[in-house]
């Protein structure tokens, strides 16, 4: 029997899990004496549903119930010769494990005595770090976008998605792992996006539920926990609300228009008009019995209409530059007055640094002219524009749940977003400036779950779910512009619509780029099936849970990548050969017509097929009353890609093809189903945690285990084959030797044919290189934390966590020639005939600590809050593929240990804080509880607020120009701190740009990774509401709320390139104030 076969009987022979989405409650009977009873009946009833089950105390007097929808719960335990204790309402959140003791008095069985279930507070049970979020804090918070995952950062150990492409949708990072390593679970459906040339859609997630559809959920932080796996970062359960035996529905409307509003801190520095946002936020939701304690039904209905003003500051050219003076710039030489090579290179100044007209490129006036004129006298930063966005979305969710008896039930839910979406570039079409984008999402997302009791002490839960996420961006042109404009060259590609609208590319230096974003029309599909069962069997002093996952994900792509071609102009043709630094213009050699770089290509893309099996054991030990250990081992194996429509291949690396006559041996997979691997079967990850009580209002807990994890892509790391030339080729026009142009503008992209025959060269494309055999990365997790139930429901919680992760992938270019050297990068590479050789490595490593203080109030009297305050610090060598916070590249690619420094994501300290607060007047409250007419006017007002706090952004500051000439990036020498005393930072001056200075050609800097810090953020968004009585049960809500209240501006990052123009400058700012106003009726 073959390897792989064995594991999966074994797997599949093993019975059980899903992510918990449901809750758990536990305890011990005992007397009066504090003997345990043996036998007691403990029931449980769900007081919304009427959902019964019922449990003896075993000999040990213990008792569970596990598999427990979230709701409210009545529990009571009866023995005969006691009088019956009950706990008349009990809350139960996702994945909560409460303790519920009960300690019967002699008596009759029809005496009851009330006990309390405050201890629901304290997790005494497990060894998992986390945060459950409320409905109350979902639905009535001031939520901006009113998605429910911008709430995670709520959680203490997380912090948003820096320069993540997800981030404006409320991705996250938790604990120092990458935002691609989140794992967003809805009723145990695996409901997060992948990387596929990007975030599939640009999203977070494949559905977005609505907020008033959202029960509650639970961000996860350390998962110690062996149900818990295949991502290393934060872990998100969701749960999406059940019908009831009582009809409960809302209807809403939210409004919010400028006219209110702040306006953008750069529209108004820059004396332009408020730009335009126009939001509508509507729907509802209804939830009620068909059949009372047996069947329910619920249903949400969400949509968004966004019309939004854009703020972009750019750099165009002057009205000096656009007649082809460049002396207020810098100085520019001129290309054909080169002369020497290497070190030895010199050219001559033009005169005056002006380009005669003569010498311009006869398309260039009609390209230059696509540039508006500028808003501003300034040479940098000296263009506004507020172009207007659009953004429309609707999403449904719909859930049955049916109780055939006490030992079966049945769920079901139904979840569909659409999603159209046009966003601006920086540039009025068609300049476009590169980034206007059309977004068509239309996601489904079914799943299926079935829980039987199979006998007091053992019950089971088998789940199956589907999810598709199909996904295009395009680019808003009609038609074709290539010959309006003479670009010659436009390949036939192997979808017409790849190149039959828009323009080519062209990014000079410094300035804005022209044209249409290179690799759209992307399609990007995402579909996922799922299998879980989960065992539940409690024996003695010990709970045991077994499980075992299946999962099958198709991810489809086809990007246009380069079929329009694209133009680079650097500072390359017109710089002094002896002083880069600080000479040459990419204008002016866009003018010249003298492209230092470009790319021509076909589509890129793949229909991969990836497969992942998973099983754990997971043993809670009741010690003794007061001491729990949590005890378990994960397995997990995570197959390579394969690719059933084939177009993927792989190089071999092989050293006796160095030299200009060099090729390495390519070869393709056999059939659609290798892998062209060798499989990692060596996954176990074992689990270890304990929960002890030192009082019966403090909690000591704490943990360690090993977490293996998927990559943070399948296609370009897990991958063995990849779609690569001369299937999908990318020509590469790099000047080779740094003195004539492999294109010009005039003369277009020479003649292609596109896939190619063979791999084209020399120096024309780069290549995959992928070992067949790659362990999987993995996080070593830890905590220690003490937890203190405070007066007033309150719980204070001091924790120290933290986690190192090993064997991150990191590309390697085994084609980078060994050090600086004057002469040219592509006359020293290993391989000449590529323009890179890549293999993914994994030698990456990453560590994050982290001190938490909490505070949370339940909600009582009126009252509930978080508080949650991180002092965290993490570090890495690496940074997550495709991330766009910048300057994270290594210097010296080939000695990773040398990019060692501050992660992107390290936000030393961090302070997030939610609250909601009944104000004490009306009817039921403190004062003013005089009547109805007094009630109408100064009751049902509720008060909220979510404030954020957090340090600046760490970002690093480099060097362009080439002037290593060593194939990796530049960063200048650092001779000091660089960072301004805080009454000196501005965002015209940001940081000591004299504690830099550019480096020596053909010499490495001394300056580091994220050495410098961005600006802090301050924001606090409030909520007014009012709620007023309209019948038994049935209420209107009325709310103002505003985000970004004190119209604190939201600062970007400064440019940090010290040899590029506006060096230290700050040119960007989020929202300003925003004013919404909605109603609510609520029943």
């Amino acid at each position: 029997m073959s390897k792989p076969l064995f594991m999966t009987i074994v797997l599949l022979g093993a019975a059980c899990s899903a992510l918990a989405q449901t809750a758990t409650i536990d305890g011990l009977v005992t007397d009066s004496s504090q003997a345990v009873v043996v036998g007691a009946v403990v029931t449980v009833t769900n007081l919304d549903t009427g959902l019964r089950r019922v449990a003896r105390s075993n000999e040990t007097g213990g008792y569970t119930f596990t598999q427990l929808p979230v709701g409210r719960y009545k529990v009571a335990a009866a023995m005969s010769g006691f009088t019956t204790q009950t706990a008349p309402e009990l809350k139960l959140d996702v994945d909560q494990v409460v303790r519920l003791d009960f300690a019967l008095k002699p008596g009759t069985l029809t005496e009851t005595v009330e006990v309390s279930a405050s201890a629901a507070l304290l997790d005494s049970e497990t060894a998992t770090v986390g945060q459950v979020i409320s409905n109350k804090s979902i639905v009535e918070m001031p939520l901006n976008g009113r998605n429910y995952l911008s709430l995670a950062t709520l959680t203490a150990g997380t912090s948003p998605n820096v320069g993540g492409r997800t981030q404006s949708e409320g991705g996250f990072v938790a604990g120092g792992a990458h935002s691609y390593q989140m794992n967003v679970q809805v009723d145990g459906l695996d409901n997060s996006t992948s990387y596929s040339g990007g975030p599939v859609g640009y999203e977070a997630q494949a559905v977005k539920p609505s907020i008033d559809a959202v029960g509650e959920f639970k961000v996860i932080t350390n998962n110690l926990s062996a149900e818990y796996g295949s991502r290393m970062g934060g872990t998100v359960l969701v749960t999406i609300k059940s019908g009831t035996n009582q009809l409960h529905g809302t209807a809403y409307e939210f409004l919010r228009n400028d006219d209110l509003d702040g306006t953008n801190f750069f529209a108004n520095r820059n004396g332009a008009a408020k730009p335009e946002y126009r939001q509508n936020q509507f729907g509802g939701t209804m939830g009620g019995p068909i059949r009372k304690n047996k069947l329910f039904l619920f249903g949400s209905f969400d949509g968004t209409r966004i019309r939004s003003g854009t703020s972009s500051i750019s750099t165009l050219p002057t009205a000096a530059q656009r007649t082809g003076d460049f002396s207020k710039i810098r100085n520019i030489f001129d290309p054909l007055t080169t002369s020497g090579a290497g070190a030895a290179m010199t050219r001559q100044m033009f005169p005056g640094n002006i380009i005669p007209k003569n010498r311009w490129d006869p398309l260039f006036p009609a390209l230059m002219a696509l540039y508006p004129a500028t808003t501003n006298s300034g040479v940098v930063n000296n263009y506004y524009f507020s172009g207007a966005d659009r953004n429309d979305w609707n999403n449904y969710d719909f859930k049955g749940d049916e109780s055939f008896n006490d030992n079966n039930r049945l769920s079901v839910r139904y979840s569909r977003r659409d999603k159209d979406q046009y966003q601006n570039g920086p540039l009025p079409l068609p300049a476009d400036g590169g980034l206007a984008t059309t977004t068509t999402i239309h996601s489904n997302s079914v799943v299926g779950s079935y829980v039987r009791i199979l006998s007091p002490n053992m019950n089971n839960e088998v789940r199956f779910g589907q999810s598709r996420m199909p996904t295009a961006f395009d680019i808003p042109y009609d038609k074709p512009l290539f010959d309006q404009y003479g670009i010659k060259g436009i390949p036939k590609t192997s979808f017409a619509s790849s190149n039959d609208h828009g323009l080519t590319l062209f990014n000079p230096s410094g300035y804005a780029q022209l044209g249409s974003r290179a690799f759209w029309p992307n399609t990007n599909n995402l579909n996922v099936t799922q299998f879980d069962d989960v065992l539940f069997r409690s024996a003695g002093h010990h709970g045991l849970k077994v499980g075992v996952e299946y999962k099958h994900e198709d991810v489809f792509r086809v990007a246009a990548r380069y079929a329009r071609g694209q133009m680079t102009f650097n500072r390359e043709f017109t710089a002094d050969p002896q002083n880069r630094a600080a000479t040459g213009d990419g204008m002016a050699e866009f003018m010249l017509g003298l492209p230092a770089a470009g790319n021509l290509g076909n589509e890129n893309g793949e229909n991969l097929m990836v497969n992942s099996l998973a099983a754990f054991i997971q043993d809670t030990w009741k010690v003794s009353s007061r001491l729990t250990v949590n005890l378990g081992v994960r397995y997990d194996i995570f197959f390579a890609p394969t690719f059933p429509d084939g177009g993927v291949s792989n190089f071999l690396l092989d050293y006796t093809q160095t030299g200009a006559a060099g090729r390495l041996p390519q070869i393709r997979p056999r059939n659609g189903s290798d892998c062209g691997c060798q499989q990692n079967y060596k996954d176990f990850a074992p689990r270890v945690g304990l929960a002890y009580r030192l009082t019966n209002k403090t909690v000591v807990r704490s943990g360690f285990g090993i977490i293996f994890a998927q990559d943070d892509t399948f296609y370009q790391q897990s991958a063995r084959w990849i779609n690569q030339s001369p299937d999908f080729v990318e020509y590469g026009f790099a000047t080779v030797d740094r003195i004539n142009p492999l294109l010009t503008l005039q003369g277009g992209f020479p003649s292609v044919t596109l896939p190619a025959a063979s791999v084209p060269g020399p120096a024309a494309v780069g290549i995959n290189i992928q070992a067949s055999r790659m362990p999987d990365q993995y996080s070593q997790q830890w905590f220690f934390d003490l937890q203190r139930e405070l007066p007033y429901d309150t719980l204070m919680t001091l924790e120290y966590s933290g986690n190192g992760a090993r064997k991150l992938i990191v590309p390697l270019d085994y084609d980078v020639p060994y050090g600086p050297a004057a002469s040219t990068v592509a006359s020293r590479r290993n391989f000449p005939y590529y323009t890179g050789v890549t293999r993914q490595m994994p030698m990456g490593n990453s560590s994050y600590n982290a001190f938490v203080w909490k505070l949370e109030k339940r909600f009582s009297k009126g009252l509930s809050f978080l508080s949650a305050f991180t002092w965290a610090h993490t570090i890495d060598d690496e940074t997550e593929i495709s991330n766009g916070t910048g300057g994270n590249g290594a210097v010296v690619p080939w000695n990773i240990e040398l990019n060692r420094g501050n992660s992107y994501s390290d936000v030393r300290r961090q302070w997030a804080f939610s609250a909601a607060y009944e104000l004490p007047f009306g009817k039921g409250k403190k004062l003013l509880n005089r009547g109805r007419a007094v009630n109408a006017v100064f009751g049902g007002w509720q008060l909220a607020s979510l404030a954020t706090m957090r340090s600046g952004i760490p970002f690093t500051v480099v060097t362009s120009g080439g002037l290593t000439n060593a194939g990796g990036a530049d960063r200048p020498n650092r001779t000091g701190n660089g960072t301004l005393p805080s009454g000196q930072q501005s965002i015209d001056h940001w940081f000591d740009t004299t504690a830099f200075a550019v480096q020596p050609q053909y010499t490495y800097g001394n300056s580091g990774r994220n050495i410098l810090f961005g600006p802090v953020l301050r924001n606090l968004d409030l909520s007014l509401s009012k709620s007023i009585f309209l019948a038994e049960g049935k209420r209107l809500q009325f709310r103002a709320e505003s985000f970004n209240f004190t119209n604190t501006p939201a600062f970007g990052q400064p440019a940090a390139t010290l040899n590029g123009a506006g060096v230290g400058q700050i040119t960007s700012a989020g929202d300003p104030r925003r004013i919404q106003f909605g109603l609510k009726f609520i029943m």
